[in-house]
């Protein structure tokens, strides 16, 4: 996760102060292609364990949230603000965020096995209709 130097509250509107990563998204990365799959995904996973060890839950997990350092590969999570219910990327979304239910650990999850399935197959499933 990028560090976070400050947190902030202007007129109601909530922002962090983060640290400047020198990388591109890995939506940049799965649209050019991408052949670290299992390495990528396994730093995504220790990601998602140690927010659930905050007992805390993403809600929004998607590639456009995730960085890749130039400089040192490393993988960060970004982007914890979203709602979780509601405004999560329709494609990641679990099951319990399209039937607005109480959210565990398991829908970042999911998201990170839709995620997964984008890298290796290199297009998202297509939801049925």
């Amino acid at each position: 996760m990028l560090a976070v130097y400050e947190l902030h509250d202007h007129e109601q509107w909530p922002y962090a102060i983060l640290a400047f990563s020198d990388g591109e998204t890995l939506a940049d990365l799965c649209d050019s292609g991408h052949e670290e799959v299992c390495q990528i995904g396994l730093a995504m996973a220790k990601g998602l364990d140690a927010i659930d060890e905050a007992d805390f839950i993403h809600g929004d997990f998607k590639p456009i949230n995730i960085l890749i350092e130039y400089s040192t590969g490393m993988v960060r999570l970004t982007d914890f603000g979203a709602p979780a219910e509601q405004d999560a990327t329709p494609l990641c979304r679990s099951l319990e965020q399209v039937e607005e239910r109480s959210l565990d650990h398991c829908t970042d999850l999911f998201s990170l096995g839709v995620i997964l399935y984008r890298m290796t197959v290199g297009k998202l499933q297509t939801p049925p209709q």
